[in-house]
């Protein structure tokens, strides 16, 4: 039951940066900072989402593939983080075909 707690808490938290980053990108649409913090955000409350079982949310919110693929093209730095964003990813929409072909 704690933990539960602690996931519910965690998922309002990235809820809370989500929106702070939709708003700062519609205010500031040349900015590509914010667009990629709106991005990160998204997924972390997807991941969250799919720590507490919320699977049906969580592939409602996924974002896009093609989304994923321009974030590593700009940050390949950050590949390992993207790659396993990617993976659960894939997991929220069912696609575990995909997220086991990207391990290979």
């Amino acid at each position: 039951m704690r933990k539960q707690g602690k996931f519910a808490e965690e998922e309002q938290l990235f809820r809370d940066a989500l929106k702070g980053y939709e708003r700062l990108a519609a205010e500031h649409p040349v900015n590509p900072e914010h667009k990629r913090r709106r991005l990160e955000s998204l997924c972390m409350l997807v991941e969250a989402l799919l720590r507490q079982g919320k699977t049906t949310e969580a592939e409602q919110l996924a974002p896009e593939q093609s989304d994923l693929d321009r974030m590593l093209e700009l940050e390949p730095e950050n590949k390992k983080d993207w790659f396993y964003t990617r993976l659960a990813i894939y997991r929220a929409k069912g696609q575990r075909e995909k997220a086991e072909a990207e391990l290979e």
